[in-house]
């Protein structure tokens, strides 16, 4: 997802940007047992700025898909 952000608050060429990613842990032994296969989704929003020559980083967070911080 992107969505351009206000100018008033975060200046021109200001984007939202929000995307997902899928971490696929494969079944096996470990140190506790027998793990069973898993998905672990993490969601990253960031907002970035566009100066004409490169992308920059102006704040961002992560959560994980279920809610939690």
């Amino acid at each position: 997802m992107i969505e351009q952000l206000s100018d008033e608050k975060y200046g021109s060429d200001a984007y939202a940007v929000q995307f997902r990613i899928d971490e696929h842990v494969a079944e096996g032994y470990t140190s506790k047992g027998f793990q069973q296969a898993e998905v672990y989704s993490t969601i990253v929003q960031l907002h970035v700025r566009w100066d004409g020559t490169a992308w920059h980083v102006m704040e961002g967070a992560a959560k994980d898909a279920k809610g939690n911080a």
